[in-house]
């Protein structure tokens, strides 16, 4: 299981510092919400400073804010705040931390959480019991999540086009097997 993660600062560092992380789960970002993004960062700043950990070559990989980085790079803004992470993260213990803090964002699409889960299941090596207990959710409902993954890549974009409820879309699946 990860170790506490704890945060060394808060500060403001030259974008060009910032790279995403190729393994995020999340890669969907709707356009409306992007220009929303956009428009409250250009009349009010970042308000939450985006979450990286320290690499070895002293730059910092972003664990949670991607879309605030690309926004700040349309904005072409020279500086951005980051929280740093006290110490670099192996790729479970980022992938632990990037569910949890994505568990607190509206647009986290069911399919990226399911991409999630089935990821961390996979890198630790876990039961759907574990992995439940792991990320204090019930076992019920990891079970229900992977079931959506049964989805080509096209059904599952247009049930999230279409904004189709996770209930609904769980029970299609079960009608699939």
């Amino acid at each position: 299981m990860p170790k506490n993660v704890e945060t060394k600062e808060i500060k403001l560092v030259a974008i060009q510092e910032l790279y995403p992380d190729p393994l995020q789960p999340r890669q969907d970002f709707e356009e409306i919400e992007m220009k929303k993004l956009k428009d409250s960062i250009q009349s009010k700043g970042i308000m939450n400073p985006i979450v990286v950990e320290p690499k070895k070559d002293g730059k910092y990989l972003i664990v949670d804010g991607e879309r605030r980085y690309r926004v700040s790079q349309q904005l072409k803004m020279e500086k951005v705040p980051i929280n740093v992470l006290a110490e670099e993260l192996d790729p479970t213990e980022r992938n632990i931390v990037r569910f949890q803090l994505q568990e607190t964002h509206k647009q986290w699409s069911v399919f990226e959480k399911a991409e999630a889960l089935s990821q961390l299941k996979d890198s630790l090596e876990l039961t759907i019991a574990e992995l439940a207990t792991a990320l204090a959710m019930t076992k019920v409902t990891v079970e229900r999540y992977l079931s959506i993954l049964a989805f080509a890549p096209k059904v599952r974009k247009q049930l999230t086009k279409q904004k189709i409820g996770f209930t609904f879309m769980e029970a299609m699946s079960r009608t699939q097997g």
